[in-house]
């Protein structure tokens, strides 16, 4: 979750959105398009200009100069889709379309991540595919079709010619957005000029209609939620009701991947836009915090296809004498000291003291009785050997021998508690 593949014109970039940084994979020239299957842990690419098609591993996306699988007769693609069955054996699906030409394939994780499992014709060109289950959705010009993906049965037309409430669609050619299982009899089939509910047998099975605000360019489906894209704003939609819920007016922005959690905004300064729920409870990736607005830069590594984001030294200890300014935000850099107990106080003028450190809880009791055998002792002054001590006597000064002569000196107990090391968190 904490890495992004994005396609661009010129390559495949991983972004680490953790570290910072960004790598170019292998040699892949103008990506078109990208479908991840996480469950097989496989990156499907269309790229180049002969549309070639190639499968990445998770272990190609650790090595820069991997060049993916190549699927040599899936070239020419205009569109792929991926999806998987998760009922009993999990079984992954790639599926390929070159005008009305479609090719499944099952994926695997051996030597060889493809296999070839179903083509046929669709009724006209392939504008969308997705993945139901055991079923491909193939939307055309006016249609969609319902395709096994396992038997080579007959199709299901979702747009019944019986159905003359639904001519209409024929007579206009409306363009093929996308398709969404409301339930397992009913189907929302999303056009250029409206929206429709039928059953699994091609019949409107509702008679509300979804009306687009804008002409629509794209549509995504997250869940309950639909969002269609228009050249001014983003078009929020309830599938199950129709209610058009929301509007978010951004410019020019287009879905980055099926769901539309991703998007792009194509108004300059570029942006990514990650779109998120608020009932999700965990997010699509990892989102780092944010940094303030500080400028960071493009820096090579010593790779040529590594790059990573830095601030300048200078940024960074200013950031760093702005946190030390909140008292709050300076006490957390330096926690507080444990493991040790408050003995006597040490000043500046006592000189350097042996410290040791706290026994464990394992130590014998004769370790501790002759640890606090070989602590310091501290001599107590009188008011007039404050200061610095001078080696010259005064006449003042009294005998030798006198009893004066030697101040009162106090040894520390064995009861008395020991001192120990903490150690706070370096800044």
């Amino acid at each position: 979750k904490e890495r992004i593949a994005l396609g661009t014109d010129d390559g495949l970039y991983l972004i680490d959105v953790i570290k910072n940084e960004i790598t170019l994979l292998g040699d892949c020239k103008r990506v078109h398009q990208l479908e991840l299957v996480p469950s097989a842990r496989l990156l499907a690419v269309v790229s180049g200009r002969s549309r070639n098609v190639r499968v990445f591993t998770w272990e190609d996306l650790q090595n820069p100069e991997a060049t993916g699988a190549k699927l040599l007769e899936a070239r020419g693609s205009q569109l792929i889709t991926t999806g998987s069955r998760c009922q009993g054996n999990s079984t992954n699906w790639l599926c390929t379309a070159a005008k009305r030409h479609v090719t499944c394939y099952q994926l695997t994780a051996g030597k060889q991540p493809y296999r070839r499992t179903r083509e046929f014709q669709a009724p006209g060109t392939v504008q969308w595919m997705g993945v139901f289950e055991e079923c491909l959705c193939v939307g055309y010009p006016s249609g969609f079709s319902l395709y096994s993906l396992a038997g080579k049965g007959p199709p299901a037309n979702l747009v019944s010619p019986e159905d003359p409430s639904l001519t209409f669609l024929s007579h206009g050619q409306g363009e093929a957005l996308c398709a969404v299982t409301v339930s397992s009899d009913l189907y929302l089939l999303c056009f250029n000029t409206v929206g429709v509910y039928v059953n699994s047998q091609g019949r409107r099975s509702e008679q509300r209609e979804l009306m687009w605000p804008a002409l629509p360019v794209a549509v995504a489906c997250h869940g309950p939620y639909l969002t269609v894209y228009s050249e001014n704003a983003m078009n929020v939609f309830e599938v199950r009701t129709g209610e058009w819920i929301q509007t978010i007016p951004l410019k020019k922005v287009r879905p980055l991947n099926s769901n539309g959690s991703l998007n792009l905004s194509a108004s300059e300064p570029f942006r990514l836009i990650y779109l998120r729920r608020k009932e999700a409870g965990t997010d699509d990736f990892l989102i780092p915090e944010k940094t303030g607005n500080i400028r960071r830069q493009m820096h090579r590594t010593k790779s040529k296809r590594r790059f990573a984001f830095r601030i300048s030294e200078e940024e960074r200890f200013q950031q760093l004498r702005e946190m030390l300014k909140d008292p709050q935000r300076r006490s957390n850099l330096i926690s507080s000291p444990t493991n040790f107990n408050h003995l006597v106080h040490v000043g500046p003028s006592q000189g350097i003291h042996n410290l040791r450190d706290l026994p464990s809880s394992k130590d014998s009791l004769e370790e501790r009785n002759q640890m606090s055998s070989v602590l310091p002792t501290f001599r107590h002054r009188s008011n007039t050997e404050s200061g610095f001590l001078s080696d010259k006597k005064t006449s003042r000064d009294p005998a030798p021998g006198s009893s004066s002569s030697r101040l009162p000196r106090k040894q520390i107990s064995s009861d008395s508690a020991s001192l120990a090391d903490f150690n706070p968190t370096r800044l």
